[in-house]
């Protein structure tokens, strides 16, 4: 539930975004991002990779649901049909599933507000952009399900 800021009196309760009248404040379960790979990469990024996402309102994992283009830093050039992998250097547009909603603006009147950082072990690997929201992509468990369709969707059970 998004609250108003000029409500008053109201019992505000965990989970509720505060914010402006006439905003794009919205509670955001997958979006779409444009994203500089700025730091030193041990692996190639894929799909399914689990960085933490830290925002101006929060810090959450979030899950890489789908690479939409890379652009090479020194060419310029779409790489995409070459590789599905995101080395640094690499501007991706991709979308991104954090594990719990959270709140973030999509409007260029708050440009300061659409920004993100991506983190791995500590360490900030790259940095990126709010570009528009996609919750009708959602999936629920959608790390889950990349890693079983990784493994050839074969599920292990326990012998008895």
């Amino acid at each position: 539930a998004v609250v108003s800021t000029q409500s008053t009196g109201v019992n505000n309760k965990k989970g509720d975004l505060i914010g402006a009248d006439n905003t794009e404040l919205t509670s955001v379960k997958r979006f779409k991002g444009l994203v500089v790979m700025t730091g030193v990469l041990k692996n190639d990024i894929q799909v399914g990779f689990k960085p933490v996402i830290s925002t101006h309102t929060c810090r959450t994992a979030a899950v890489l649901a789908s690479i939409d283009s890379i652009k090479e830093r020194k060419t310029n050039k779409e790489v995409i049909d070459v590789r599905q992998s995101i080395k640094t250097g690499d501007r991706v547009l991709a979308e991104f599933q954090p594990e719990k909603p959270i709140a973030m603006e999509n409007d260029k009147k708050y440009g300061l507000l659409t920004r993100f950082v991506i983190r791995n072990s500590n360490t900030t690997i790259g940095i990126g952009q709010c570009k528009g929201f996609v919750n009708d992509k959602y999936v629920k468990d959608l790390g889950a399900k990349i890693k079983n369709d990784a493994k050839g969707g074969v599920k292990k059970t326990k012998k008895k």
